[in-house]
């Protein structure tokens, strides 16, 4: 989409629900000049931050399907700060991908560096 062609403010309230906050903090900071293209900048920006939050104790993972809608699922990471206070990422993964991780107790950091490589 060219500059010219701006977001309207409902399109633009429509496309952050797509986001968690961290994400769109995430999304906002993605330079759309770049020559990698800004879904790989994006991806590649969650995946960075998802290894170091993978790190810290007070991140938890929490897998969520589409009750069975999707051949897909969701890994969901959430770094709490305070009670009612937290960061989320948000990924969606196959269910042969999920399925690989769920067998592993360390195959999620082992997987997030596959991502990056």
């Amino acid at each position: 989409m060219s500059r010219s062609q701006a977001l309207t403010a409902l399109q633009r309230r429509q496309l952050r629900r797509l986001f968690t906050d961290y994400e769109w903090m995430l999304a906002q900071v993605i330079d759309p000049e770049s020559a990698i293209p800004v879904w790989n900048q994006f991806q590649e920006a969650k995946l960075v931050v998802a290894r170091q939050w993978l790190a810290l104790s007070n991140t938890t993972t929490k897998f969520l399907d589409d009750a069975g809608k999707t051949p897909v699922m969701h890994l969901q990471l959430r770094l709490t700060y305070a009670p009612n206070l937290a960061d989320v990422l948000d990924f969606v993964l196959p269910q042969q991908v999920v399925q690989r991780l769920e067998s592993k107790p360390l195959a999620l950091l082992t997987w997030s560096k596959e991502q990056l490589e």
